[in-house]
């Protein structure tokens, strides 16, 4: 006959340990919704990068140089009228005169196409400083993504006890920008032109700021949880889970920026202005000869320099070689990306490690590393961690099948735009889920939810009662013992108010 008491206790036992297995599951490694976005550093290998960044260094120059010289040549066509108006009567006719003013209205056109030009290449400027700089860290962000997430990593903080996961600040976040150029970029651009290009200028920054301040979070995150912060990596998983959605918003937003920005072109402005100052030159020369007159000698010295300066813009803008775009179409300033380089640059990272990698892309991983106050003892630096996770290929094709099937190719505006609307939304990339992540899951079993307290405040309970019961079983109050009738009673009435349910039914008298 199976005693009673030995009963409740059996079951109270049972339900104890159901309850503390139930606290702390294995973790799991992520699974393959975290793969894909290893195109990203393809698309801008350090030779497309560096080319990208000599042609903008060169447009800037020849604008400079084009906007001295249009200056120039309404400088010496201001001198030029002076002069044709000092001229003797009969000289200085009202012909001349009119011509030089035709001339001052070419030059000004010109200055205007420059002008224009000089304000579209700050444009084309902050929004390729941001393709480089916010690609760059979207890729080192995935690297790191795989490395301290993917798995239960020993990322460590270097900052002194205490809290160890905090959310960037704005204003960290601001003084980290000209860090970020700098590592990542080699274009002359300032903190300050982001704000002063409109649009353009700020969906680049938001592109380049969020992804810098996800990494920061997911560094501290992961180190939080190693230190056994536990509550604090959960904390950091609610703010980077909600940064991510804003972030795939933002990455979508900024292919359409990248694929809408056109390099305007001052060249053919200026060779129409240049035609109509050649002919109103021959004006002015031929009513003001510089035999009539001193003055009109002078007055042909002056149409002689400004047409000199007037040359020497065109031909520093069309020596410059303006792109017709920043991505996509003939002769872009970023080059498409084929499937041919894109699986030859996978298979150099499996080779070569983080040398295949651009080296600015690099630098602004350990920075980024570095502002985080994070760092992975045994491992050189982020970017062997990006590099390792590119060499794991293409999973599943799901990249390459972002390609155009007729040419093979694909540009950066695409390649951005895919990976925030085609890979996302299928839980990979920019949409993962980190409840997946080892890390996530060792901190919620450090950390329970309420329901798993409650579990837990149940299985002392019942262990509780276990050792009281069997303590009363073995002695009355009076010392002796107590009749096993008597002590599965106690018992019984006990547990019926702590857990109802599958239990003996309390005895009658």
């Amino acid at each position: 006959m199976r005693h009673p008491q030995r009963t409740v206790r059996h079951r109270l036992l049972a339900v104890a340990s159901a309850a503390l297995c139930a606290l702390s599951p294995p973790p799991a490694a992520a699974g393959p919704a975290w793969e894909n976005g290893r195109a990203y550093t393809a698309v801008l290998e350090e030779a497309v990068v560096e080319t990208a960044e000599v042609a903008v260094g060169h447009l800037q120059t020849a604008m400079e140089v084009a906007e001295a010289a249009v200056v120039a040549a309404n400088a010496a066509l201001f001198a030029a009228r002076g002069s044709a108006a000092a001229a003797p009567a009969g000289a200085a006719t009202t012909a001349a005169l009119a011509a030089v003013t035709a001339a001052q209205g070419a030059v000004a056109a010109a200055e205007a196409a420059v002008v224009a030009a000089g304000t579209g290449l700050a444009v084309t400027t902050v929004v390729a400083a941001g393709a480089i700089i916010g690609t760059y860290t979207g890729q080192l962000l995935r690297g790191l993504w795989d490395l301290a997430w993917g798995v239960v990593s020993n990322a460590t903080s270097t900052q002194p006890p205490g809290l160890v996961y905090a959310s960037a600040t704005p204003a960290e976040m601001a003084a980290l920008l000209p860090t970020l150029i700098t590592l990542g970029s080699g274009l002359n651009v300032a903190s300050t032109d982001f704000d002063t290009t409109g649009t353009p200028g700020l969906v680049s920054r938001d592109f380049i700021l969020q992804g810098a301040h996800l990494t920061l979070g997911a560094a501290r995150g992961a180190a939080a949880a190693h230190a056994g912060h536990h509550s604090e990596a959960l904390l950091a998983v609610a703010d980077l889970q909600a940064e991510l959605v804003a972030y795939r918003n933002t990455v979508a937003l900024f292919a359409d920026v990248l694929a809408t920005t056109v390099v305007d072109s001052p060249v053919a402005a200026l060779a129409t202005a240049r035609t109509a100052f050649d002919t109103a030159v021959a004006d002015a020369r031929a009513n003001c000869p510089a035999a009539a007159a001193v003055a009109c000698a002078d007055m042909h010295a002056a149409l002689d320099d400004a047409t000199a300066a007037l040359q020497s813009a065109q031909q520093a803008v069309s020596t410059a070689g303006f792109p017709a775009s920043l991505v996509g179409g003939s002769q872009p300033l970023f080059e498409d990306l084929s499937l041919a380089r894109f699986q030859a640059f996978l298979d150099r990272t499996a080779l070569q490690g983080a040398a295949a990698l651009p080296a600015a892309e690099v630098a602004l991983a350990d920075g980024l590393l570095l502002a985080a106050g994070v760092t992975f003892p045994g491992i050189s630096g982020l970017g062997s961690a990006i590099a390792a996770y590119d060499a794991l290929g293409d999973t599943g094709g799901a990249e390459s099948a972002l390609f155009n099937p007729s040419t093979g190719t694909i540009n950066l505006a695409e390649l951005l735009r895919g990976s925030a609307t085609v890979l996302s939304p299928n839980g990979a990339w920019l949409n993962m889920n980190l409840e997946d992540s080892p890390v996530t899951q060792a901190a919620r079993a450090s950390v329970p939810e309420p329901s798993s307290l409650w579990l837990a405040a149940l299985a002392l309970a019942a262990l509780a009662l276990a050792a009281l019961s069997r303590r009363s079983f073995a002695r009355g109050p009076a010392g002796g013992v107590v009749s096993g009738h008597a002590a599965a009673q106690g018992s019984a009435v006990r547990v019926a108010l702590v857990v109802p349910g599958d239990w003996p039914a309390r005895p009658t008298a």
